[in-house]
Formats: C-alpha cells, sequence, structure tokens
C-alpha cells in the first residue's frame, strides 16, 4: 500500500472487518439472545397465561419444523434467538410456578 487512500487497500479492509465480525457474532447473539428472554417473560408477566405462550412456542416448531433441542455449541455460536425447548420449558416451569403444582 502507497497511502491510506489507496485503493489496494479495500480488499484487505473488507478481509479485516469479515474476520472481526466473525468474531463479535457470538456476543451479538448472547445479546439477543438475552433480550428475547426478557421479552418472553415479559409476555408471561403481562398475559397470565403461560400455557397459552408455551403451546404458541411448540406450534411454531411445529409449522416451521424447527430444532426444540439445539446442541449447546450451536446456540452460543448461531443462535440469535433461545432454543424453543429452552423457551417452551420456562413457560411451563412459570405455569406450574402460578398454579403451585410441581413440574
Amino acid at each position: 500500500l502507497q497511502a491510506p487512500s489507496d485503493p489496494a487497500g479495500l480488499p484487505v479492509l473488507a478481509l479485516v472487518l469479515a474476520v472481526t465480525g466473525l468474531a463479535l457474532l457470538p456476543i451479538q447473539n448472547a445479546v439477543s439472545r438475552w433480550s428475547e428472554s426478557r421479552a418472553d417473560a415479559y409476555a408471561l408477566r403481562v398475559s397470565s397465561r403461560p400455557e397459552a405462550l408455551a403451546d404458541a412456542f411448540t406450534r411454531l416448531a411445529n409449522q416451521n419444523l424447527a430444532e426444540v433441542d439445539l446442541p449447546r455449541w450451536s446456540v452460543i455460536l448461531l443462535g440469535s434467538h433461545p432454543p424453543l425447548g429452552e423457551r417452551i420449558a420456562h413457560a411451563r416451569q412459570a405455569g406450574f410456578a402460578a398454579t403451585g403444582a410441581a413440574p
């Protein structure tokens, strides 16, 4: 490179940005999963119908043919949402807590 304005540096810049983005992806996904978990907790609190939320997640899994329980490495590296299995279990636990029944 002859100078900072040299156009030959664009491929190098693109490579650096791609590698940086890939390295930061698990952190971005963790923040997204945290946000989605908080949204689920809010939905449980506001609706007072945890069984309806669990049923909605089950229907979502069936309609989209989604994996309910993903490998942990896949969730950590690639998952932008909590796995549906965890979301369903959390909603059902909230339902048991609301009724006083054991899970």
